[in-house]
């Protein structure tokens, strides 16, 4: 059993491994011992750090999506001495960075998506995943709404809207790297966030 000072790099490696396994074998596919051995772990460890497989695919999920444990909610929106419009911008370069760094992750997030539309328990997961990275947007906008005043959208629409053009331009940029750059992504995200001034 891993010591609690080397818990969170314990249960960082299982995620890693989960999100590997999941991306490759799929929900239905994977298993707790595949994802076991995947990580170098015995299964009595992985369950003293994990309780199951559903819990494991939600840190994957987390994991595609640019969250660490740490980064979940809208906690991740606060806590900075940055401008909520910097903010913005470095949470979307953050989950375009994690992208690149593990695409196997990104292409996790895909076939959940996809997924999701049969199986009851991915399902439930994405749902959480999305609402759980659109509730940081959305806080953050909320934010720029304090310093700009209204913006031309709510939060809420802001925040759906940056979750799908995040999904659709990681997607263009997997089929196409050579025409779709990290770069165009970022000019992309500061264009729509300079393009939210208040009423």
């Amino acid at each position: 059993m891993a010591s609690s000072r080397n818990r969170p790099a314990t249960r960082a490696r299982v995620i890693s491994a989960a999100v590997e396994v999941f991306a490759e074998r799929g929900y239905a596919g994977a298993s707790i011992e595949s994802i076991a051995q995947a990580s170098g772990m015995t299964i009595g460890a992985l369950y003293s750090n994990f309780s199951g497989k559903k819990e494991l695919f939600l840190h994957a999920l987390r994991a595609s999506v640019g969250r660490q444990e740490s980064e979940v909610g809208a906690a991740v929106a606060t806590g900075s001495d940055s401008s909520a419009e910097q903010r913005l911008i470095d949470d979307g370069i953050r989950y375009m960075r994690g992208v690149e760094r593990d695409p196997a992750g990104f292409r996790l997030l895909l076939w959940s998506l996809l997924q999701a539309q049969t199986d009851d328990d991915v399902r439930e997961v994405v749902i959480e995943v999305l609402r759980e990275q659109r509730a940081v947007q959305e806080s953050i906008l909320a934010d720029l709404a304090a310093e700009r005043g209204d913006l031309v959208v709510s939060p809420r629409d802001g925040a759906a809207a940056l979750s799908a053009m995040a999904i659709g331009f990681e997607v263009q940029r997997m089929v196409d790297p050579r025409k779709v750059s990290k770069a165009e992504g970022v000019r992309l995200l500061q264009a729509y966030v300079a393009s939210l001034p208040a009423d």
